[in-house]
C-alpha cells in the first residue's frame, strides 16, 4: 500500500512551514541583501518557531531596528521585545513590557495600522503605565477599525477580535463576547487565529486578575489520546451493554469537544472509538507501530474479518497515518511501546498548538493487568493530564492478561551539520542532555534527533541539512516524546521538511 508510507499521508496546512519560509528568504537575500521584506521574512521565521536569541541577532544584524514607516518591520521589533517579556521575570520582565509598548505606538503613529495599536494598548497594560494611557489607546484603536463590508473571512475577524480587544481593556465583557462571536462566525475554522487570540485575551485577563472562564467558549476543540484492550473475540453481538458503551464515547467526545483522536486501530476499543471519533465529526490521526499489512496480521485479522473490513474503514477516513517502521513486523513490542508514546505525544502537542488541554480516553477492564493500555494510562497521569476512563466488561481477554515484561524502547540518534559521525542514545533524556551540551559548544550547525529506525539517515541528513543554524532539531516523533515524558514547553514547531522518501514531515525545535 504505496499511501501508508512513513509518517503523515497528508501534513496539516494550519501549521505553517516556518523553516522553509527561513530558507526561502535566506536563499534569496543571496540576491537581494538589502531587501527589507526578505529581512522581515527571516526574522519573523525565526520568532515564530522559537529561536528568539537568533531572531534578535538577525534583527540587529540587518538594522530592522532604523526602519520608519513600515509597520511589520516596526511592529516586529516590538513583537521581539513582547517575546523578551514573556520569557524573564522581575525588572527584566517590566523593561521588556515598557520597550515593546513604546515601539508599538510608535509604529501605529508612523503607520496608522491598527495591528501595532491595539498591540500598543495591550503591552501598556502589561507594562503598568497609567490606566488612562490603556484606555485612551484602546477606545481611539476602537473608533478608528476600518469597516467590514466586503471582505475576507480573515481580515473580518481581525478587526472584529481587534474590536473585541478594545472592549476587554476598557472593560467592556458583554462587547468583547459579542464582537469575539461575530469574528468567528466569519472564520470558523481558523483555530490557529483563534487560539493566538485567546492567549493575548488570557494575558489581558490574568494582569488584571479578572475571570476568565468565559473565554472557554471561543477554545478550539480539544485533541484526545484513545486506547483500550484487544478483544479476543469477534465483535460482540447487539447488546445493551454494548450499545451503552458506544452511547458514552459519544457522550465523552461531545462532553469534552474533543476534535481530534489520535492513537492505533487495533481490534476491539481502539476500532471503536476510532469509528465514534469520526462520527462525531473528529479528525482521526493514527499511530501504527509498523505498517498497516503487517499490524492487520498482528492485531486485527486473528479476532475476526469484521474488523478487518472496520479498520479498512478508519484508515480511509483517517486525516493522517504515522507509522513507526515498515521494514519491521508488529510483533516487536517495543513499536507498540514507542506508537503509543508518540501518539500520547501527538495529543499533547496538538493541545499546545491550540493552548487547550488535552485528554485521554480509555476503554478499560479493570480484570486485564500489566498490558499495553495500562502502561499508557500511566505514562499520562505521570505527565498530569486529564485521563477518562471508560469501564467496559462485554470483551475476553485472557491472552492480554498475562503477566509480561514491558518492552524496552527505540534508541535515540544524533546527528550535526558537516559530520558524518553519529551518536546513539539507549534513553531520551541522555540524548538530550547530550544535544544541549553540543549546542553550546557549536557555532553555526544544526544538530538533529531522530529515533533509530527506518532510513535513520536519510531523516538525519533532512533536519542536518535545513537551513536553520544554531538550533536542535526534533523529529516528530521525538517531539511528541518528549511532549509527554518531559513538558510540551520544551518544544516548539518549526516547519516541514521532505524526509525519508520525499514524504512531508513536521518538525521541532528544543528550546534551550
Amino acid at each position: 500500500m504505496k499511501k501508508n508510507v512513513m509518517n503523515f499521508q497528508m501534513i496539516e496546512r494550519s501549521l505553517h512551514d516556518y523553516i522553509g519560509s527561513y530558507e526561502s528568504a535566506v536563499m534569496k537575500l543571496q540576491l537581494s541583501p538589502d531587501d527589507r521584506a526578505l529581512q522581515h521574512q527571516a526574522v519573523l521565521a525565526l520568532a515564530r518557531m522559537g529561536a528568539l536569541d537568533l531572531a534578535l541577532s538577525e534583527y540587529e544584524r540587518y538594522g530592522l531596528s532604523n526602519v520608519r514607516h513600515h509597520e511589520d518591520i516596526m511592529a516586529l521589533g516590538a513583537r521581539l521585545s513582547k517575546d523578551l517579556y514573556l520569557t524573564a521575570k522581575g525588572a527584566a520582565a517590566k523593561q521588556h513590557s515598557l520597550n515593546s509598548a513604546q515601539q508599538y505606538e510608535v509604529a501605529y503613529k508612523e503607520t496608522e495600522g491598527y495591528y501595532s495599536g491595539i498591540n500598543s494598548a495591550t503591552m501598556a497594560l502589561l507594562a503598568d503605565m497609567p490606566e488612562d494611557i490603556v484606555k485612551t489607546r484602546a477606545q481611539h484603536i476602537k473608533k478608528v477599525l476600518p469597516p467590514t463590508k466586503n471582505l475576507t473571512p480573515t481580515d473580518y475577524y481581525f478587526i472584529e477580535a481587534t474590536r473585541a480587544e478594545c472592549c476587554l481593556l476598557l472593560n467592556d465583557i458583554n462587547g468583547a463576547v459579542k464582537s469575539l462571536r461575530r469574528a468567528l462566525e466569519f472564520d470558523p475554522l481558523n483555530y490557529t487565529a483563534h487560539t493566538t487570540t485567546l492567549k493575548q485575551f488570557r494575558l489581558i485577563q490574568t494582569k488584571k486578575s479578572a475571570p476568565m472562564a468565559w473565554l472557554k467558549e471561543f477554545a478550539p476543540p480539544r485533541p484526545a489520546h484513545y486506547a483500550g484492550h484487544i478483544w479476543n473475540q469477534n465483535t460482540p453481538p447487539k447488546s445493551p451493554a454494548y450499545d451503552d458503551m458506544l452511547i458514552k464515547i459519544s457522550d465523552t467526545i461531545q462532553q469534552n469537544d474533543i476534535g481530534y483522536g489520535f492513537g492505533a486501530l487495533a481490534a476491539g476499543a481502539d476500532i471503536v472509538i476510532a469509528e465514534r471519533l469520526i462520527q462525531e465529526g473528529a479528525e482521526l490521526h493514527v499511530v501504527l507501530p509498523s505498517g498497516a499489512n503487517s499490524f492487520v496480521e498482528s492485531s486485527v485479522r486473528p479476532f475476526g474479518e469484521e474488523w478487518v473490513t472496520r479498520f479498512n474503514a478508519c484508515m480511509k477516513a483517517a486525516k493522517s497515518v504515522k507509522t513507526m517502521s515498515l521494514s519491521r513486523q508488529a510483533t516487536d513490542q517495543d513499536l507498540y511501546l514507542i506508537a503509543g508514546d508518540v501518539a500520547m505525544g501527538q495529543a499533547i502537542l496538538k493541545g499546545q498548538q491550540f493552548d487547550v488541554t488535552p485528554s485521554q480516553v480509555l476503554l478499560h477492564d479493570e480484570r486485564i493487568k500489566n498490558s499495553m493500555t495500562s502502561l499508557h494510562a500511566a505514562k499520562w497521569l505521570d505527565a498530569g493530564l486529564t485521563q477518562i476512563m471508560l469501564p467496559v466488561s462485554i470483551m475476553s481477554s485472557k491472552k492480554n492478561n498475562e503477566e509480561r515484561e514491558m518492552p524496552k524502547s527505540l534508541d535515540i540518534v544524533m546527528g550535526v551539520t558537516g559530520s558524518a559521525e553519529t551518536q546513539t542514545f539507549s534513553k531520551l533524556k541522555d540524548a538530550i542532555e547530550a544535544s544541549r551540551l553540543h549546542f553550546a559548544q557549536s557555532d553555526q550547525r544544526t544538530i538533529a534527533l531522530v529515533y533509530a529506525n527506518d532510513d535513520v539517515d536519510e531523516r538525519l541528513g533532512a533536519l542536518t541539512e535545513k537551513g536553520l543554524p544554531r538550533s536542535i532539531l526534533l523529529s516528530d516523533e521525538i517531539a511528541s516524546s518528549i511532549a509527554l515524558s518531559q513538558r510540551a514547553e520544551n518544544v516548539m514547531y518549526a516547519g516541514i521538511v521532505n524526509g525519508a522518501n520525499d514524504v512531508m514531515e513536521h518538525v521541532y525545535t528544543l528550546r534551550n
